[in-house]
């Protein structure tokens, strides 16, 4: 990297990438004990190089180590981060780095390092690609599909991004449902069917993967935010987008399929699109089977070529390497007619390997263009039958399609029902937490009388003890009682007895009374008498 070579470090991650698939050398990359301190080797290095095209082949060298899931690495996220956002600016690293960016924050969630890694993640830089507007007006088909590259992966980036509350609500701030409108305005502004030209090639394209990538991250937004619900709504009801969803479950990779199969389950949207998309993959259907069936000659022609030459010469470069060698080819081309080759970091041994290697290609492509047209007139009978074919399966098709209106009409007369008897529902499990409360209530206030009956028994055993000890206090008492009135009963005959005594007593005192009285007279006149007698004597 230091060296610039871009071709070389091309060689060694497309190496590398081919030695992670298969599942047996995967793990001997795993047993690696010094991934840490050589990627931080490579950070440092990124910090240093200018060189753009080598800038994105280490993104995608980082990505896929990254895909590893390697624990060494994992401290290493923020620091990831924090470099592939500095080139987030520059064009040609802008794509590897937001796939790096988006792939780490990713595997954060698995590690638990999401709050490390997403402080480095600084929004308003992203927001610098945002508007395409402007950027996309005068440029080439080349720079048109790195910008729509660009934007797919940023809007993939946002999808993830969104389920951090924070970091949703800075994009909401910055990245408003209009801005996303005016990136769906070139799709959006041209009458597209299936017989234009856009239909022609059938190869998967960026226009494609951006579309369903922003239509993916507007149906979360959508999701709770009416503005955004207004969007996906109005998005949907268009033709143009109904084809594009068609086009992606055609010829888009497996990701790509698998969101348009999630946006049916998704918040608004209708029934009636479903019956759209399928009326749009009705209309493509005969173009696909040609497209198909063209690719499947040039494969055969390509099978042909490669066996014939394989007992030659084994070839030196995948297809994908020769894909690459071809555009760096005529990148060298452009640069030496306009006399820049002095700006391309090249070396005698590698333009005398590409030279070579292009000979080779030459060759081989001249024998690929003979079979291809040996197998094109082989074919061309068999696509006037897969004609009569597609003629037959859209009939076939047409049937199906009848089916499935029916099917919808069935389906929505079945989520009506489901929608009434989920009132229902509702309304009795309202009834049933009623119920529950108020049994819940009873529960509480019959413990609680419970309670209360468990302290009235206690005191009632209590006082019924207390009963029985007054009861043998009344017994006992009873029979001192019944003692004492025996002993009144007794007393009172002695009071008779002694009343009756008293009145004979009071009888002879009155009695006595009365002799004393007599006798007192008596004794008066005895006085008397005597007294008179001796004034008599002493008269005498």
């Amino acid at each position: 990297m230091k060296q610039k070579d871009v071709l070389l470090l091309r060689h060694i991650i497309d190496f590398f990438n081919d030695v992670g698939q298969n599942e047996h050398s995967r793990n001997v990359l795993l047993t690696y004990s010094n991934y840490g301190k050589d990627v931080e080797n490579i950070l440092a290095t990124l910090e240093e190089n200018t060189d753009p095209e080598c800038i994105a082949l280490m993104m995608e060298f980082l990505l896929s180590l990254v895909k590893l899931k390697l624990a060494a690495l994992t401290p290493l996220y923020p620091a990831c981060i924090k470099s592939a956002m500095t080139w987030v600016p520059v064009e040609q690293v802008c794509s590897k780095a937001l796939a790096l960016i988006r792939s780490i924050i990713i595997d954060s969630r698995r590690t638990k390092t999401s709050a490390e890694v997403l402080t480095e993640v600084d929004p308003s830089v992203l927001m610098l690609i945002t508007n395409p507007e402007d950027e996309t007006d005068g440029q080439n088909e080349s720079q048109n599909v790195e910008m729509e590259t660009k934007q797919a992966e940023l809007m993939q980036l946002f999808q993830e991004m969104i389920k951090t509350p924070a970091l949703k609500k800075k994009i909401m701030q910055s990245f408003s449902e209009h801005a996303m409108r005016r990136l769906f305005n070139r799709v959006l502004d041209n009458e597209f069917s299936a017989a234009g030209d856009w239909t022609g090639n059938f190869i998967q394209n960026a226009s494609t993967n951006l579309y369903i990538h922003a239509l993916a991250l507007t149906a979360d937004l959508a999701t709770n935010h009416s503005n955004w619900l207004t969007l996906y709504s109005e998005l949907l009801s268009r033709k143009q987008m109904q084809m594009v969803m068609a086009l992606a479950l055609f010829t888009g990779d497996g990701e790509v399929k698998q969101k348009v199969l999630q946006l049916t389950s998704s918040i608004g949207f209708p029934q009636e699109c479903v019956s759209a998309v399928a009326v749009c993959m009705k209309e493509l259907e005969p173009l696909m089977l040609v497209q198909s069936t063209n690719s499947n000659v040039l494969e055969v022609a390509n099978k042909t070529s490669l066996n014939y030459a394989g007992n030659e010469l084994a070839p030196l470069f995948s297809i994908a390497q020769e894909e690459r060698l071809d555009a760096f080819l005529a990148k060298l081309e452009s640069a030496f007619e306009s006399n820049q080759i002095n700006d391309i970091p090249t070396s005698a041994q590698c333009l005398e390997g590409i030279k070579a290697e292009k000979s080779i290609l030459t060759g081989k492509l001249n024998e690929m263009e003979d079979q291809s047209k040996k197998a094109m007139f082989i074919k061309k009978q068999e696509i006037e039958s897969l004609k009569k074919i597609v003629v037959e399966k859209s009939t076939n098709l047409e049937h199906l399609n009848e089916k499935l209106m029916q099917c919808s009409n069935e389906l929505e007369a079945s989520n009506n029902k489901i929608d009434i008897l989920s009132k229902k529902v509702q309304e009795l499990d309202n009834e049933r937490l009623t119920a529950e409360k108020k049994a819940t209530d009873m529960s509480n206030t019959n413990h609680e009388l419970s309670k209360l009956l468990q302290k009235m028994k206690d005191s009632l055993s209590k006082k019924e003890q207390i009963l029985e000890k007054k009861n043998a206090e009344i017994e006992t008492n009873q029979g001192d009682i019944s003692a004492l009135k025996q002993e009144i009963q007794q007393m009172v005959q002695m009071l008779q007895t002694y009343e009756q005594t008293i009145s004979e007593k009071e009888k002879n005192i009155q009695r006595m009374k009365t002799e004393l009285v007599d006798l007192s007279r008596m004794r008066d006149m005895i006085f008397e008498l005597t007294a008179k007698n001796k004034d008599d004597l002493n008269s005498s």
